[in-house]
């Protein structure tokens, strides 16, 4: 099972790792619509689309736990043979006689002569300025005077005549000999996202608590969400995540929404670290600030995130938490500290 939103424990790095390619491949296969497989062989059927991921070999398997997980839906799917041996789909198909197992076999077309009803093999036909002359009744034929009705298969050994040889296939690969009967199969589905995997790509302040939350606890800091805080004032007051750090917290106020965060929202934010006395404290901001909060931020000296995408503020948050580990932040909010910090992807 895939563990995505809304998770409440940390994520081991392969976990990590792992969460970070669904979503890859989620917001990929919404940007294509619908994400097909190669017919290359060198390519080995991969989707090419997803390439430039560079998600390893285990991208069929994860795309398949994605379906299983009901994130993807498969709309295409092609069986193909594949050697037992080695796994690999690169060989050729060889012809063999159903009676004397040789595979001196060749394909020959019957023909009918239209006017009498008769049909001869191909070789049955003597030829005369590019026509044929009928083996029955000796006229000389026309394109027009006779049809192909189909063809047979003749062992040039034995002389057997046959519908459908047996047919064996040899791995370019690794040299197997096998069969229809013996091959293994492999699936290639073609997949589009679902409304589940959609949902998964639309955020709101909540599921982007639980993004931070998460990757936080990865650094092994100590999250508490909607802690409260009572000011001087004797009004309790309610940060969205305090990290804790060392000798203090640090408090973190999103600010969602689906343009941009107005100043009204930093002005929230700065009315509670008044009041809390706060220290130290950082502001994200989705998808970006306004001019005028941009603004009021910098003149009230917070430490902001802007980020729009998942990317972003992973890679923002990150930074921001690899200084706390190293010693945690320094100071923002009123106290004397540095200007507006807009960490981008």
């Amino acid at each position: 099972m895939i563990r995505l939103r809304g998770a409440v424990v940390g994520l081991s790095p392969d976990e990590h790792s792992k969460r970070t390619s669904v979503f890859e491949i989620l917001r990929r296969v919404m940007a294509v619509k619908e994400l097909r497989h190669s017919w290359r062989r060198e390519d080995s059927f991969q989707h090419t689309d997803l390439a430039d991921l560079k998600l390893g070999e285990d991208s069929e398997e994860l795309l398949k736990e994605m379906h299983r997980d009901g994130l993807l839906i498969e709309c295409g799917v092609t069986t193909i043979l594949i050697c037992p041996s080695c796994g690999r789909p690169d060989y050729v198909a060889i012809l063999r006689c159903v009676k004397c197992g040789q595979s001196s076999i060749r394909r020959e077309r019957l023909i009918e002569h239209k006017a009498d009803g008769r049909v001869h093999p191909e070789s049955a036909f003597t030829t005369k300025e590019g026509g044929y002359i009928c083996p029955s009744c000796g006229k000389a034929l026309k394109p027009t005077d006779c049809r192909v009705l189909g063809t047979w298969f003749v062992c040039e050994k034995c002389g057997e005549k046959q519908q459908q040889p047996k047919l064996e296939f040899r791995c370019l690969a690794c040299e197997n000999i096998f069969t229809e009967e013996t091959a293994s199969t492999r699936k290639l589905s073609d997949y589009k996202i679902s409304e589940k995997g959609i949902a998964q790509l639309e955020y709101d302040k909540y599921k982007l608590i639980d993004e931070l939350s998460l990757m936080a606890e990865r650094f092994g800091i100590e999250v508490l969400k909607e802690a409260k805080s009572v000011g001087s004032s004797g009004i309790p007051h309610t940060f969205d995540l305090t990290l804790k750090c060392g000798d203090g917290d640090v408090k973190v106020d999103v600010a969602y929404s689906k343009d941009f965060v107005e100043g009204k929202d930093v002005l929230a934010s700065y009315a509670k670290l008044l009041d809390t006395n706060t220290q130290r404290f950082l502001l994200v901001a989705w998808p970006k600030l306004s001019g005028e909060a941009k603004t009021l931020a910098t003149h009230y000296k917070m430490d902001v995130i802007e980020a729009s995408t998942f990317e972003e503020l992973e890679r923002a948050f990150t930074a921001f938490l690899g200084g706390l580990k190293g010693g945690c932040s320094r100071p923002s909010s009123n106290c004397g500290c540095e200007a507006l910090t807009s960490v981008k992807g």
